[in-house]
């Protein structure tokens, strides 16, 4: 883990669809491509991405951005990179709220980690990503199976493999 990130502030953020209610980044293999994007930025030291949940018509991400980078200026582009590739629409702008603490931290991520089955009863209908010392992917996970280190501030839950070779290939490179 790079040293910023102890350092950084962890941001707790939120992406719309441009229609909320429809199906818009969770058909074909659209959720599979925005994590390999996510993972990219994670990888090259874009932002240091501790969790991640795409829904059907938005996501929601734990992440701290490098510092010589802003928070503003690294989602736009992240965000126009998926609209020319992906033809993904957003709405303008993003959420974004600062975490204080470590008790902020994980209420957020269990936040992200219910999303899928508090948005839509179903735990399959959203794709979880672990990141940080490892990539974990999988589909809603309940609290209970997730242990944090406190010093890191690592999610390292439990995960099921998945099937899908682009996530397998994902998690290999981890």
């Amino acid at each position: 883990m790079p040293p910023w990130v102890l350092r950084g502030a962890t941001f707790f953020v939120t992406i719309n669809a441009r229609t909320r209610g429809t199906d818009g980044l969770t058909t074909g293999n659209k959720p599979q491509r925005l994590l390999a994007s996510a993972v990219h930025y994670h990888e090259r030291g874009t932002w240091w991405l501790h969790l991640l949940v795409i829904m059907p018509d938005h996501l929601h991400a734990l992440l701290v951005i490098a510092p010589d980078r802003e928070l503003t200026k690294v989602l736009s582009a992240w965000k126009a990179y998926q609209t020319k590739s992906l033809r993904v629409g957003w709405q303008a702008g993003f959420f974004d709220h600062r975490l204080c603490n470590d008790e902020s931290f994980e209420e957020k991520a269990n936040y992200i980690r219910m999303n899928p089955v508090r948005a839509t009863g179903d735990a399959s209908r959203g794709l979880v990503a672990c990141l940080g010392a490892e990539l974990k992917v999988g589909r809603g996970v309940p609290p209970s199976r997730v242990q944090q280190s406190r010093l890191t501030r690592r999610v390292r839950p439990t995960l099921q493999s998945t099937k899908k070779p682009a996530l397998r290939r994902a998690a290999a490179r981890r």
